[in-house]
């Protein structure tokens, strides 16, 4: 941290641990060419590759520390090439494990944290790791990260079977408990994927009687995606043999999708199940922004469209899957939004939080004028439907994954996938001034017709088994959890709950 520029000037070894250490505090780096491995975390952005000669190292060095870049882009760029080789080491334990009957441990969830400095530092004492072998049970269960991936099924699927042994569980996550008896469950589709997640410990306490789970498609399911979630349906239902499983799909559209793989479907958006009563438009509100962008720093979100719209603020959690984050494309959006006013980093906001409440969130939205929505290809946008009850006009470009199921050509304008042509859009939009009222009343409009149908499906399979319908009999109910899984349900009450009735 007393330096501008990192040195790698060896010619043959073994992995330069100096190397990312150097990238680890933000410093770009001058190397030779070598043997060894350590370009497995380099980058051309930040790093610069030079003959054995002291002249050509000097001039690297003068031409990096002229660029001044900003050492947390080159920290989070690396930290998300490491992420790709932890996976890869996780997934080969979490197999070894599953394999001799073990239990996965602190395996099971995120890289654990405190583990030994590259896995050997400090050293340990052979008796220690004897006795610790001895032990039972073989390994003493490790603090687990409860947070989960939005969708990490690809990369754990084969490892994980659900008939596999006993895993270590997350004690809460997001699903609801819609009606104790029957039970009615409704969750998003990775807590099926994931035998960690805390629906599982739900699902193997149902009773001996039929149970209904509602799912929440988490990526569109106009390809792969269906099928993924029809096998792992499928897998469900010859394990809990009284469980009946549909798919809430967000256009008619992704229904046929569906079907066609043997789900059972239901016309209902989760963009629906958004709280009207978190986001609205604030009184005498006075924006400062043309646009905001409320997007995880995914590399599909496609930061990179709003380079071009003049006054911006922007949401931006951090991605956790490294497989959904490239640094070509994080250099290119990091480079475009340069100049935007963040309310969320992707790296921590400024008061060091990573999520932002629903609140502060709503006030971010009444600061500007334009919600944006520049993915290409994902699951439903909960953002598109809460900057519309925001009373927000909105920008969007052409898309899959069912956004379009709540917009108006009255309030919303579909662009290409240009800079230029969003920038132009929020200009117009601007110029245009509606009523905020007007968007959140025509969005809730077209939401109630979505809450209906789940409504119904609700109503319909709580008659069948006989069970009384409670806050299901009138309007939909107030204070329902929002997008029907935050916050997180503690798997214990839910329990708890169905063993009552």
């Amino acid at each position: 941290n007393q330096a501008r520029v990192g040195l790698c000037l060896s010619r043959y070894e073994a992995n330069m641990f100096a190397s990312i250490q150097y990238l680890l505090t933000g410093l770009p780096v001058v190397t030779t060419r070598h043997i060894g491995g350590r370009d497995e975390f380099f980058d051309s952005a930040y790093v610069r590759w030079v003959e054995d000669d002291p002249d050509a190292v000097a001039s690297a060095v003068d031409e990096l520390v002229t660029l001044s870049l900003d050492p947390q882009m080159i920290r989070e760029a690396t930290l998300a090439r490491m992420r790709q080789h932890r996976t890869r080491f996780q997934t080969w334990i979490q197999q070894a494990i599953l394999a001799e009957g073990g239990e996965l441990g602190r395996w099971s969830g995120a890289w654990p944290e405190g583990l030994p400095n590259k896995l050997h530092e400090p050293p340990a004492r052979p008796a220690d790791v004897i006795a610790d072998i001895s032990r039972e049970p073989l390994l003493a269960p490790a603090s687990l990260d409860s947070s989960r991936p939005l969708h990490r099924f690809p990369r754990h699927e084969s490892s994980r079977s659900i008939t596999g042994s006993a895993l270590e569980r997350s004690e809460s996550g997001p699903f609801s408990l819609l009606h104790a008896d029957p039970v009615v469950l409704f969750a998003p589709d990775w807590q099926i994927f994931d035998p960690g997640a805390a629906l599982w410990s739900v699902l193997e306490a149902l009773p001996n009687r039929s149970s209904y789970l509602a799912l929440e498609p988490t990526w569109t399911l106009r390809g792969h995606h269906a099928k993924q979630v029809a096998d792992r349906v499928r897998q469900i239902a010859q394990r809990f043999g009284d469980l009946s499983v549909v798919t809430c799909c967000p256009t008619a559209g992704e229904i046929a999708a569906a079907e066609q793989e043997g789900l059972a479907a239901l016309h209902c958006s989760a963009g629906a199940l958004v709280r009207e009563d978190l986001f609205a438009p604030s009184p005498g509100r006075q924006p400062k922004f043309d646009a905001i962008y409320d997007a995880k720093w995914f590399d599909y979100k496609r930061h990179d469209l709003a380079g071009s719209v003049r006054s911006l603020a922007l949401i931006a959690a951090a991605g956790q899957s490294p497989e959904e984050r490239t640094i070509d494309s994080l250099q290119r959006a990091h480079a475009a939004v340069k100049r935007a006013t963040w309310m969320l980093q992707p790296w921590g906001s400024i008061s060091n939080k990573r999520w932002l409440s629903c609140e502060e969130i709503n006030a971010g939205y009444n600061r500007a004028r334009v919600g944006l929505c520049l993915s290409g290809k994902e699951g439903v946008m909960a953002a598109s439907v809460q900057y519309l009850m925001a009373g927000l006009p909105v920008v969007t470009t052409r898309n899959l994954g069912g956004r379009d199921e709540f917009f108006d050509p009255l309030y919303v304008r579909w662009v290409d996938a240009k800079p230029e042509a969003v920038a132009n859009a929020v200009h117009e939009l601007v110029g245009l001034d509606l009523d905020p009222q007007m968007i959140r009343d025509a969005t809730l409009a077209k939401v109630e017709q979505h809450r209906d149908r789940l409504q119904a499906w609700i109503r319909q399979v709580i008659l069948a088994e006989g069970g009384e319908l409670g806050r299901w009999a009138g309007d939909w109910p107030t204070g329902l959890p929002n997008k029907l899984r935050e916050p997180n349900v503690r798997a214990a009450d839910a329990i708890a709950e169905i063993e009552q009735g």
